[in-house]
């Protein structure tokens, strides 16, 4: 039976197929028990992508035109369907007694339906997204399977359109879950909007806050607010979850109407820093708020007024997305009221320079993409890529005017890299995860601190380290003049990481002490160990340092030496090993050092720091 068959008097009147109910009449009486029981039969939904904005371009007479050439098309392309049948506006169905092919029926259809169309003298070409379901024999029903198709529908526009999908029961899953999730963040949403107007401290939903601290002296310069929410039964619900269930029902005006008068009341009685600075507060806002502007406006003049908080200490952060909008004016709009903006997520989305040219923004939030991978673990191709890009966008942020933060900060070692690169500011767990209000007297009290901006790095991050290592390629004398261009270079880059210490280089082999920030340390360290110069290295001190014993960085050659007596001389040198076991003091390590130069060249002597 196909769809050209059925009867006039009952067709789609368009396209002359059938329609939906007839097509779940034929579903049902194919599967088991129905009179015309097939084995496993199929069914397969299409829907044209962008359909709407093609009606909108085109006119309705065209597309009505298209829509009936699109039912032609799948007569010809599966003239072996049991039944072809318009089921919505835009959408059709192919039901078949044999499901067996009906992925590679699909795969045909998404192939045929995809070649341009000549309709009343435009020239068409569309693209389509199609949910296919198979009946198991297990006693499926023509609305379980239609709903199964549908679900595989929903998955294929989910990942872009112009694509097909066969439903699997991973699917049924997500949807069961999503519908649970919608409808306790409704029941949320309730209970919440209740408990606002009766002034109660129960929300589900909670406010955490962040701390950013300054990379340049480690001082505490606000808080980002984040909101989160913890369900009474799943526990703590991704804002990556409920934020677009928020938008999607309209109630993120709501939400974020909350936040914003939560966070300002809170942040009006946060005390102001030893540093004389206010502490400010940074508040996230959705792509969808931005575009409801006049909204928006109103939320934050209330904000303000209702809590006191000063307009120079808040700021409103919204990612690259966002930008796709045409939100200018309201951008603007916020940035008048003396409010800051905030650029978040930065290099992920749609970057651009004349955005940022454009729009009134006061900083960049880098990603937390571009540190994530930089650890020890990463290969050094992958840590060059993101250092170059971390150090490219704060140059970009500089050349702008624009202060940048590196979102994501969890090891010394990736805060060094983001305050060479030129960061203004940090934000990760090794500062602080977010926190509730509760917490912030306390988490702000361990943060405080009158900063000492003469020194250059903070002596409480002070590190030593010294090794030992076998030269891979013989000193050549030869090579001696170019002595001098080598340290002037590594005295230049260790100073700009703040690392101070002398290194022996000898025929056979290298010594170094390391002093400076642990980072900066572990940094240069790090570089060692990949430098083809070095093999064997040991690490003979490795501790925290309470001052300096070097005033600078220097680099001392020696003469040569028997290699195969160095791991016996090394042990040798204090007694009972205490090199590699002991916390050596600094002039312990000097003496150390020294002791290595009298062993292998007599008379040549470290200076210590003056």
């Amino acid at each position: 039976m196909l769809g050209a068959a059925v009867d006039d008097a009952q067709a789609d009147p368009l396209t002359g197929l059938a329609t939906r109910d007839q097509l779940m009449a034929r579903l049902d009486a194919l599967l088991p028990g129905g009179p015309s029981q097939a084995a496993r039969p199929g069914l397969i939904l299409v829907d044209l992508d962008r359909f709407r904005a093609m009606s909108d371009g085109l006119g309705p007479l065209v597309c009505d035109k298209l829509l009936a050439r699109v039912g032609s098309r799948l007569q010809a392309i599966v003239p072996m369907a049991t039944l072809l049948a318009r089921v919505s506006g835009d959408g059709f169905g192919v039901l078949l007694d044999d499901g067996s092919d009906a992925v590679a029926t699909a795969g045909r259809l998404l192939d045929f339906l995809g070649r341009p169309y000549s309709v009343k003298g435009h020239p068409i070409t569309i693209s389509a997204r199609l949910g296919i379901a198979v009946a198991d024999g297990h006693g499926d029903d023509a609305n379980s399977i239609f709903h199964a198709a549908n679900l595989a529908l929903h998955h294929a526009q989910r990942s872009g359109g112009n694509r097909l999908q066969l439903f699997n029961m991973s699917m049924r899953q997500s949807a069961e879950r999503r519908q649970a999730l919608e409808n306790d963040f409704r029941a949320a949403i309730a209970l919440q909007r209740v408990e606002l107007l009766r002034a109660l401290n129960s929300e589900q939903f909670k406010v955490y806050y962040q701390p950013l601290l300054s990379l340049a002296d480690n001082r505490l310069t606000g808080f980002e607010a984040l909101l989160r929410w913890h369900h009474p039964e799943r526990g703590l619900v991704s804002p990556d979850e409920f934020i677009p269930l928020a938008e999607e029902f309209g109630l993120i005006s709501l939400i974020g109407e909350w936040v914003l008068r939560t966070a300002c009341r809170e942040a009006a009685t946060w005390p102001v820093p030893k540093s004389g600075v206010p502490l400010k507060l940074a508040i996230n806002v959705s792509p969808l708020q931005l575009r409801q502007g006049e909204t928006l406006l109103a939320a934050i003049r209330v904000a303000l007024a209702e809590t006191g908080l000063s307009v120079d200490r808040l700021e409103i952060e919204l990612t690259e997305i966002a930008l796709a909008d045409d939100v200018g004016d309201t951008l603007h709009a916020i940035r008048a009221l003396g409010v800051k903006l905030v650029l978040d997520d930065f290099g992920t989305g749609y970057s651009s320079l004349s955005r940022l040219h454009k729009y009134p923004f006061s900083r960049l939030k880098i990603d937390r993409s571009f540190v994530a991978g930089n650890t020890p673990a990463t290969d050094a191709v992958a840590r060059r890529s993101s250092e170059g890009m971390v150090r490219a966008i704060a140059a970009l942020g500089a050349g702008l005017g624009l202060d940048t933060v590196i979102e994501g900060v969890e090891t010394p070692r990736q805060r060094e890299i983001a305050r060479l690169a030129g960061c203004t500011e940090m934000q990760g767990f090794l500062v602080s995860p977010p926190v509730l209000g509760a917490a912030l007297p306390a988490l702000i009290a361990r943060l405080d601190f009158v900063p000492d901006r003469s020194a250059n790095t903070p002596d409480a991050d002070l590190y030593t380290l010294a090794y030992f290592s076998r030269s891979a390629t013989p000193l050549r004398r030869n090579s001696l003049a170019a002595i001098d261009d080598i340290l002037h270079i590594s005295r230049t880059n260790n100073g700009k990481l703040g690392i101070t210490g002398a290194l022996l280089f000898g025929e056979g082999y290298f010594a170094q002490v390391l002093e400076g920030p642990l980072p900066a340390v572990e940094i240069i360290f790090e570089k060692i160990g990949l430098d083809t110069r070095h093999r064997d290295i040991t690490i003979l001190y490795n501790r925290p340092l309470l001052r300096r014993d070097f005033s600078g960085w220097s680099m001392a050659c020696v003469g040569a030496i028997d290699i195969h007596r160095l791991p016996d001389d090394i042990h040798g040198v204090v007694d009972d090993g205490a090199c590699c076991e002991t916390a050596l003091t600094g002039q312990q390590i000097l003496e150390f050092m020294q002791a290595l130069i009298r062993k292998y060249d007599g008379d040549a002597q470290l200076a210590p720091a003056g």
